[in-house]
């Protein structure tokens, strides 16, 4: 915030022009704090692969092959939440996009508001801002829904996973199924549910909010 601000100080007469109080507001309110998210999500990528790779060695010493038909499931669900976070990304871009112009207008429209309410336009800005709102609650609405698709996602691999490694342990018969293998293998697959689910998420949507935030600054001169 502190860089915004001496930044904004020393913007040009062009620059501001262009860059109206409500892009210079969005820019201290919301791109601030999600560049300050970037390093936290670095770090969240490569500890979400460690702990995936640390639950497969620790499956694969307690149940040897019965594992392998855990693995199918454990990479399906892997791939199909590729897609979902794609789309949340791009949903994403475009409600930080919207919400821009939404800021930018009513920005410009409080401190015009004098001449506003002189003329008697209060109703057509009102309908401007009704309609911009709606397009950036578009936005919001489709990621929430593939938020909704990847929390069901999160939920069922556990079940399909866990019933998979179960299954490859009664044909291959490579660990007895006791009360201890059970939890055991239960607990780690409890383990593994998470990164699974978050890794994608991790690589494609979270940090792309911090790089257009980061974009948007460097590109205000």
């Amino acid at each position: 915030m502190v860089a915004i601000f001496h930044k904004q100080l020393k913007l040009s007469a062009v620059a501001r022009k262009i860059h109206s109080t409500g892009e210079i507001v969005n820019y201290i309110m919301v791109d601030a704090y999600r560049m300050g998210e970037i390093s936290w999500y670095f770090h969240s990528a490569w500890s979400c692969l460690l702990q995936l790779l640390l639950s497969l060695g620790i499956l694969i010493g307690i149940v040897g092959l019965g594992a392998l038909p855990a693995l199918v499931p454990l990479v399906i669900c892997g791939i199909f939440n590729i897609p979902f976070a794609k789309r949340l990304q791009e949903c994403k871009a475009e409600s930080m996009a919207a919400q821009d112009k939404r800021l930018r207008a009513t920005s410009e429209i409080l401190s015009s508001m004098k001449i506003i309410k002189l003329q008697s336009w209060e109703e057509h800005f009102l309908k401007l801002i009704y309609s911009l709102r709606d397009n950036e609650f578009k936005w919001l609405r489709d990621a929430q829904h593939n938020v909704a698709n990847g929390t069901a996602l999160f939920w069922l691999s556990p079940t399909i996973i866990s019933s998979m490694a179960f299954w490859g342990c009664s044909i291959f018969r490579s660990a007895p199924l006791d009360a201890v293998t059970m939890f055991t293998i239960i607990a780690t697959l409890g383990v593994m549910g998470e990164p699974v689910v978050q890794l994608p998420a991790v690589l494609f949507n979270n940090p792309s909010n911090g790089v257009i935030s980061q974009d948007q600054y460097i590109s205000a001169r």
